[in-house]
């Protein structure tokens, strides 16, 4: 994955920095937001690619967030608990590879849910 490859260059003390990989994480939610966006029409999923692709962002910025969970909650406890159910949340739009017959969640909740991580970042 061409994001693994741009993590891997970085020098470790960037990619292992809190504030960076938030920094990351929410640029790749705002991008997820704007595919799901982009999948859906008529409250229907209507371009199966941007529900796939808007996935695997969510799925990897929560691998991401795994990284620096534990300085996260050190560092913030409050945060930390309200970026790990946004995350959570955020999933739940994505049930499966394949898209629900309508969403899940709206995209209003979803770009709602990235602006609370936002918020904390």
């Amino acid at each position: 994955m061409a994001i693994d490859n741009a993590v891997a260059a970085l020098p470790a003390e960037q990619s292992q920095s809190p504030e960076f990989v938030m920094e990351v994480i929410v640029e790749l939610l705002k991008n997820a937001a704007a595919e799901y966006e982009a999948a859906i029409a008529n409250d229907r999923f209507v371009e199966v690619e941007e529900y796939q692709d808007s996935r695997g962002f969510v799925l990897y910025s929560e691998e991401l967030y795994q990284n620096i969970s534990e300085q996260q909650s050190q560092q913030d406890p409050e945060d930390h608990l309200i970026i790990l159910q946004s995350l959570d949340e955020l999933k739940s739009a994505w049930p499966s590879v394949n898209p629900p017959e309508t969403p899940v969640k709206s995209i209003s909740e979803v770009y709602s849910l990235v602006s609370q991580i936002e918020l904390r970042k």
